[in-house]
């Protein structure tokens, strides 16, 4: 009976670290360590480690600066001037440390005539009608959710991206009359046309800084689910643009 209760206590010893290695796999995948989050750490980040809630995955900044330093940018704090611009989510460390991506970086592969025409699309749907700064607001979200981590990194991929319901993200693409309306103005090379495709090739190309400066999300009133905070993200420099109220989106902490 001794010599059973000792194998069945060191069974179950081994379980806990099979169950513990396994759990800690998403920690390791994301380049981090599981410790208990009183030990130093750059950048602590919960759910990803097996053990009590103390128990959290280091990510050294080095290691979470690494998608920022794929886009070409640096992360630092957004106190230090930028020469470009500052995108949120791609950076370890506190909310106020962010990826600076120089205009040369961010809007070079994006800065093709195709571009143009498809976000000038959703520029002419969304903000029909508006000034050139609200409009350039509207074609500036499309880039900034393309560096920003909670969102897909191909233009295309932003751009067509749909809710769990089915349905556009950019409303105006699943609007059959916004698209005939663009096909005609197109066709006519109007100037409501030529102010979207202006519009989306100074963002695109970075040739007009972002009136928003991070902006993912925007609705046309307040409060919305587009501008309100959530439990994965944070929304944050809510500004009024036109018709819209825009919003940048940081990690919600915990």
């Amino acid at each position: 009976m001794q010599a059973r209760g000792l194998l069945n206590g060191c069974a179950l010893i081994l379980l806990f670290i099979i169950q513990t290695a396994t759990g800690d796999t998403r920690c390791i995948q994301k380049g981090g360590k599981c410790q208990e989050n009183s030990i130093p750490c750059d950048n602590y980040q919960s759910g990803l480690c097996n053990g009590g809630r103390t128990r959290q995955c280091c990510i050294s900044n080095q290691v979470a600066d690494k998608r920022c330093m794929d886009k070409g940018g640096k992360c630092q704090q957004t106190s230090v001037s930028c020469s470009g611009a500052y995108r949120s989510g791609l950076c370890g460390g506190s909310a106020s440390r962010k990826c600076c991506v120089p205009q040369s970086a961010s809007s070079g592969k994006l800065c093709t005539d195709a571009n143009f025409q498809t976000v000038g699309r959703v520029v002419f749907g969304e903000a029909r009608g508006e000034t050139a700064r609200g409009q350039l607001a509207v074609a500036y979200s499309i880039v900034n959710r393309i560096n920003h981590s909670g969102y897909p990194n191909t233009l295309n991929a932003v751009v067509n991206q749909k809710t769990a319901g089915g349905a556009y993200q950019y409303e105006t693409l699943g609007v059959a009359a916004h698209t005939k309306a663009w096909n005609v103005t197109k066709k006519g090379n109007t100037q409501e046309y030529k102010n979207a495709i202006k519009a989306s090739s100074d963002a695109l190309c970075g040739r007009v800084s972002d009136p928003t400066t991070c902006a993912t999300d925007y609705c046309a009133y307040d409060p919305c689910s587009a501008t309100n905070s959530n439990k994965y993200w944070t929304a944050t420099n809510k500004i009024p643009i036109g018709r819209h109220y825009f919003v940048c989106r940081v990690k919600a902490s915990g």
